[in-house]
């Protein structure tokens, strides 16, 4: 199965505002090691245009003396487009990593 080395920004927009946040919208698509791409897909991300905040849920649960924490490993386009839809790194590693799901 070819791994996926980069991603495609097919369009980049602003589609909504106001208030304290910016929603921006990419339109990509993955590059893979063997040089084909995925479809285009979308990804919405929000940007704070002032201070940062964050906020994280750690899912976990304590049962039979284990405790076991969620984790995923996933893409992760927005992270890897930063802050203001700049690209951040170009290091695949930025844009694949594993973690807590937030939300």
């Amino acid at each position: 199965m070819p791994r996926i080395v980069g991603l495609e920004v097919e369009r980049r927009q602003e589609v909504g505002g106001g208030g304290f946040l910016t929603i921006h919208r990419l339109t990509l698509r993955n590059r893979r090691d063997d040089g084909s791409l995925s479809r285009a897909y979308e990804v919405d991300y929000l940007v704070r245009p002032i201070g940062l905040d964050a906020i994280a849920v750690a899912l976990f649960s304590r049962a039979n003396g284990r405790t076991e924490v969620l984790l995923r490993d996933g893409l992760r386009p927005a992270l890897a487009q930063g802050s203001g839809g700049g690209p951040r790194s170009r290091s695949p590693r930025r844009r694949a990593t594993r973690s807590t799901p937030r939300g």
